[in-house]
């Protein structure tokens, strides 16, 4: 099991992937801001960290929006990818549409928005279980576009 952090700020698309996330076994938070997140997880301004965070648990995995109403998912992964603590979090593209080379701008790999369980269930349970070995425990770095595997 995964604790997952979902940042985005639909909340049709946040109460969807949590029951989704929930079906798979995963524990779930949420957040509708790129602000709130980062302070959720001890962040502030551009990745300088209080080592504090409102979380009780540092999340296993991110999934990111690139979309969001105060800031561009960007802008929270070079924040996260910029504090030391968390090193061991893998974060996710989650997009409606596919984020080419997410991969190679600091993203452990992405999930397209399919609106189907089934291909949500298949994408994130082959970035999730691909390869117990990895820095993640239970998680992996395995980029995963739509149906195909990279």
């Amino acid at each position: 099991m995964c604790r997952v952090l979902i940042i985005d700020d639909n909340s049709l698309t946040r109460r969807l992937t949590r029951a989704w996330l929930q079906r798979l076994g995963q524990s779930v938070d949420e957040v509708a801001d790129g602000a709130t997140a980062l302070a959720q997880l001890g962040l502030h301004g551009a990745g300088a960290s209080s080592g504090r965070t409102s979380m009780s648990v540092l999340p296993d995995v991110i999934l990111l929006d690139m979309v969001l109403p105060d800031t561009d998912g960007w802008s929270v992964l070079r924040a996260i990818r910029a504090d030391a603590r968390l090193d061991g979090v893998a974060v996710y593209c989650y997009s409606g549409t596919v984020a080419v080379g997410a991969e190679l701008n600091g993203f452990d790999g992405t999930i397209a928005k399919s609106g189907s369980y089934e291909r949500f269930r298949d994408g994130f349970s082959s970035l999730t279980t691909r390869n117990q070995a990895s820095r993640f425990g239970a998680c992996c770095r395995k980029p995963f576009y739509g149906d195909a595997q990279v």
